[in-house]
């Protein structure tokens, strides 16, 4: 759901919530004391000056678009601004709590004392993380944020600091999301599979790039996700239009499909076959040589 800040004094310019986790625009003069949180956090400078920014006590200045991470129940603070950004009251910071992060990397606890030294991953958004980064400030800044685009653009810029803060084993790492992405491609169904044609929401569920789940995909099934998904809609036409009793317009609608002409193109397209034409042909067989759709590649019956 989506809130706007409600106070004239609040530090935030905007701020929403959803299945993303939450996002917040804070003004550029924004003062917050030292305080932590139970997520994991990605704070990013959109402001045209450098900003100060206090993490387990150690400042450090975010150039434009530098993006820093904080764990959960890491303690930070933004301090009063020096120079020009002190009088600002446009958009600085970009704060995103980013529940995928957690799982991910937590900053470790001092052996000796217990308190968690400054593990700051501090990174320059670029090309199309920053472009992400952007589009996600223009679009809280417009009166009624798209739901999806703020999605989608949270979603971009989790996935892209997840990327920078592979594990030094990255390899072993690679080789067990592989694994993941093949049962889980293999065993999928096709409101399941519906999914892997996204390749930033698959991406983000993994805490890859979407560029490497390409790869990793790629390998695990040689195909890419939307030949992959579009292989396995095709195997389950087979078998729907096999059947004596769903109709042609209830098979497309089963099948993702907009609207029947869409289907008929599909077909066509990959089989020269129409539809219905595909149905006469195979009811000329005999029952045990008709398509058949297992259980485990199901059309989301």
């Amino acid at each position: 759901m989506f809130q706007t800040a409600g106070s004239e004094t609040s530090p935030h310019i905007a701020y929403c919530g959803g299945s993303f986790g939450r996002v917040s625009l804070m003004a550029a003069a924004t003062e917050l004391a030292d305080h932590a949180r139970e997520c994991t956090q990605i704070l990013v400078n959109v402001h045209a000056h450098e900003l100060a920014v206090r993490i387990d006590g150690e400042a450090r200045l975010l150039k434009p678009f530098d993006a820093a991470v904080i764990g959960s129940r890491q303690t930070y603070a933004i301090p009063r601004q020096s120079g020009p950004a002190q009088r600002q009251t446009s958009v600085g910071f970009l704060l995103v709590k980013a529940p995928t992060l957690a799982r991910t990397w937590q900053a470790p606890a001092h052996a000796e004392h217990g308190l968690r030294p400054l593990r700051m991953p501090l990174r320059a958004l670029a090309g199309p993380a920053k472009a992400d980064a952007a589009e996600l400030v223009a679009e809280l800044l417009r009166a009624a944020p798209d739901v999806d685009t703020v999605e989608r653009g949270v979603t971009a810029l989790q996935a892209a600091i997840t990327w920078w803060m592979e594990p030094a084993d990255g390899g072993e790492r690679a080789a067990g999301v592989q694994a993941r992405i093949a049962r889980e491609a293999e065993a999928g169904g096709l409101d399941d599979l519906l999914e892997f044609a996204s390749l930033r929401r698959r991406a983000a569920a993994h805490g890859i790039s979407e560029r490497h789940f390409l790869t990793l995909f790629r390998r695990a099934t040689r195909l890419p996700p939307k030949a992959f998904y579009n292989m396995r809609r095709l195997e389950a036409a087979f078998a729907l239009l096999s059947g004596e009793t769903a109709s042609i317009t209830d098979i497309a609608y089963r099948l993702g499909f907009s609207a029947p002409p869409h289907f008929t193109r599909f077909m066509r397209t990959n089989t020269g076959w129409t539809p219905s034409g595909y149905r006469a042909r195979v009811r000329c067989l005999p029952p045990p040589l008709r398509p058949r759709l297992s259980m485990a590649h199901g059309a989301g019956a």
